[in-house]
């Protein structure tokens, strides 16, 4: 084999090859492959000579060079999911559903679990350097972070933020509607004769407690009740601690007679580990959770919970695309998501 042949085989073919093996310019190659249908110009390339772009392409095995193409288009089609778990049904709904959205409008998804300011802060900068375009945030904890987020906003950084307690400046907000589905909750066990009620937190921190239990220690100070102290435990966020704590709570002398979860997690949990130690669930103790995730429909008994009646992360998504679509966009936008109590058997 001669040099020459060797450095014919290495070369890789181009846009010119293509162009000659389809019999069309290079620059009708460059607006097919480069997905441009909607501009004035590509509007007029037919379909047929689409097809025979596309079959050029197969044929002399023509591989886009996708960072060239990112860097000429100014834009990845890539976008982020920064949560701070990928462990409970919520999350895995939120993820698949974006997914399949985005992914319809040419969109990647490419989900980075962030439980800390730092690991935001590192996952956010990869929109600042152009390696993603945009991204949806669910920090979980928003103590501290309205001016990390319009810090981000400020560099023209496209993002939605799911989290109650912000306020959209700069940036799209998501929150959900939960005071009134949580005081129909409470409302709900006080009607039913629960007086001594049990409380899964997500985390305990003193002085700053989160939005749920501010709802839930509200609508028992209307009904002249109030949580005990040694009737508050964390753990909602996880399976194995929301069981532990529930297994302490219902161990204790004075053991509540209904618990409210600030997650389905964790009232789930709550439920097997109440069934474990032999208690009758709702007659014994009652539970409700927080989400109405499908899961609460179908286990034994069902469980009683705060939420939408069907998870539609449609508006999320969109709220995103319009920010990639108009980058110059100054319009703030808050989605209020409804939330309802739905009562079960578990309560």
């Amino acid at each position: 084999m001669s040099n020459a042949t060797i450095g014919r085989a290495k070369t890789r073919p181009t846009m010119v090859d293509v162009a000659h093996a389809a019999g069309v310019s290079v620059t009708t190659v460059s607006y097919v492959l480069g997905g441009r249908r909607g501009d004035h110009a590509a509007s007029r390339i037919s379909d047929e000579t689409r097809e025979r772009v596309a079959r050029a392409v197969t044929k002399i095995g023509y591989r886009i060079n996708e960072p060239a193409r990112s860097l000429r288009r100014n834009r990845t089609d890539r976008v982020l999911l920064l949560i701070d778990r990928m462990s409970s049904p919520y999350d895995q709904h939120l993820a698949t559903s974006l997914e399949a959205i985005l992914g319809a409008r040419g969109k990647s998804l490419s989900i980075m679990i962030c439980p800390t300011l730092e690991r935001l802060d590192n996952a956010l900068g990869m929109v600042r350097r152009g390696l993603a375009d945009g991204a949806i945030v669910q920090p979980r904890d928003a103590t501290g972070q309205q001016e990390f987020f319009e810090s981000y906003a400020r560099e023209g950084i496209p993002m939605v933020v799911v989290e109650q307690g912000l306020k959209a400046n700069g940036f799209d907000l998501v929150t959900n509607d939960e005071e009134p589905a949580i005081t129909d909750a409470i409302d709900h066990l006080v009607a039913r004769g629960h007086e001594r009620i049990g409380f899964l937190a997500h985390a305990i921190i003193p002085d700053r407690p989160e939005s749920r239990m501010v709802h839930v220690l509200n609508r028992l100070a209307f009904h002249g009740l109030t949580l005990s102290p040694e009737h508050v435990w964390e753990g909602a966020r996880d399976r194995l601690a929301a069981h532990a704590s529930t297994r302490r709570l219902l161990a204790s002398d004075q053991p509540p007679t209904a618990i409210f979860s600030v997650s389905d997690t964790g009232a789930i949990a709550a439920l097997w580990a109440a069934l474990s130690m032999g208690r009758r669930v709702p007659d014994d103790v009652a539970i409700v959770g927080c989400g109405n995730v499908d899961e609460c429909r179908i286990t034994v008994p069902r469980i009683s919970s705060s939420g939408p009646d069907a998870p539609d992360f449609g508006p999320v998504a969109r709220l995103l695309l319009d920010r990639l679509e108009e980058p110059s966009r100054s319009e703030d936008r808050h989605l209020l998501l409804p939330w309802e109590f739905f009562p079960r058997q578990s309560s």
